[in-house]
């Protein structure tokens, strides 16, 4: 009697747990679980399955874990996705899927609304993830690394209770365009692998207690058009790199920090920059006369210059921008000495510069009204 067949006996027994994980088990998957509605947690782990998942999970109304980790499952995972449609997919809350023979693209997989873990590291998915395939609600662990995935460019964390620090694993996401982490409780330093992030094109960490330096990682993400780092706890001098790195950026927040020194002259080679924000910091000496040099902000502008390929691009919510639309901004709010002011029309004409609350001395260059 092979190990499936023994099961059998227990298929009406209200058997709620099996972990099979680490045994000889060879062939496709039977219909030894079918009736085992009771089942809430199933382990095949380390073994020789053949072919996928069978279209009854799908019916296993109880089953919150199911954990397949190195079992040789084959097949289109968006087949396997399928199969798993019906009453376990409002229940399943922990899908181990890691190291498989899995292919396709990644499904829309937003109908499994009580996931809590999902880990399909170690296949061969490919293509892009598509905006809204990965809505969990109550999603907290993901794991993706060694597949063939491409063009996930939007990551967004933001506005939850993440805490401890922001892990070092950025090298492989060298095709992400834009990264939300605004509004947690993350510490510590911002990683390293940061600086893999080439493609990047937007980067919020508001409103965290991120400490250290600006990585010199960050000057390789040249195609930064927006950096938002305000209102953490980072120190040190102003990066010369920032002005030097950075030949599109166009919105800079240092606000609320630490960074102390002179303001470096290479920021006014930011020659697209509309919003420099860098009050209530520790800085210094002199406002370098070369910001007249920002040519943006004494230019008539596209009223609608913040395009990206997910819309529009989400500035500080100090100065809080509503997004009325996916293509443009119908109105826009920020905070101007201590009140909210709406700005109408389009954001593109929107140009601050904010210096408040540092230890400049001398005088205001003249330039900079022109």
């Amino acid at each position: 009697m092979t190990l499936f067949r023994w099961f059998s006996n227990f298929s009406s027994t209200g058997m709620t747990s099996i972990n099979l994980a680490g045994n000889s088990i060879a062939g496709p998957i039977p219909d030894v679980f079918e009736n085992m509605m009771s089942l809430e947690y199933l382990d095949l782990s380390q073994s020789d399955i053949q072919g996928g998942i069978p279209k009854y999970f799908g019916n296993m109304s109880s089953l919150t874990n199911l954990v397949m980790y190195g079992s040789n499952l084959t097949g289109d995972f968006s087949e396997l996705i399928m199969n798993l449609s019906g009453p376990v997919q409002k229940k399943l809350e922990y899908l181990v899927l890691t190291e498989n023979n899995l292919s396709g693209l990644f499904p829309n997989m937003s109908g499994f609304s009580s996931l809590m873990q999902l880990q399909l590291e170690r296949n061969q998915l490919s293509g892009s993830i598509q905006e809204g395939h990965l809505q969990l609600p109550y999603l907290d662990f993901l794991a993706l690394s060694s597949n063939r995935l491409t063009e996930w460019g939007l990551l967004d964390l933001s506005d939850n209770l993440f805490s401890s620090q922001i892990p070092d694993c950025f090298a492989n996401f060298r095709w992400l365009r834009f990264l939300n982490l605004a509004n947690n409780h993350l510490s510590g330093e911002i990683p390293i692998s940061f600086g893999s992030l080439s493609a990047l094109t937007l980067l919020h960490l508001r409103n965290n207690s991120l400490s250290g330096e600006l990585p010199t990682s960050m000057s390789n993400c040249t195609s930064l058009e927006m950096i938002d780092v305000g209102d953490n706890r980072l120190t040190g001098t102003i990066p010369n790199w920032i002005g030097d790195s950075f030949p599109e950026l166009r919105v800079l927040v240092l606000r609320s920090n630490s960074f102390y020194g002179s303001m470096p002259s290479s920021l006014c080679h930011l020659a697209n920059l509309q919003i420099l924000d860098i009050s209530s910091n520790k800085i210094f000496r002199v406002i370098p006369k070369c910001l007249q040099d920002f040519n943006a902000m004494a230019a008539d502008l596209n009223p609608d210059p913040f395009l990206s390929p997910w819309g529009t691009l989400q500035v500080p919510s100090d100065y809080t921008w509503e997004m009325s639309n996916i293509k443009s901004f119908q109105s826009a709010y920020f905070m101007w000495k201590g009140m909210e002011v709406k700005y109408t029309n389009h954001l593109g004409l929107v140009k601050l510069i904010d210096f408040s609350d540092n230890s400049l001395a001398g005088e205001i260059p003249s330039g900079i009204t022109n």
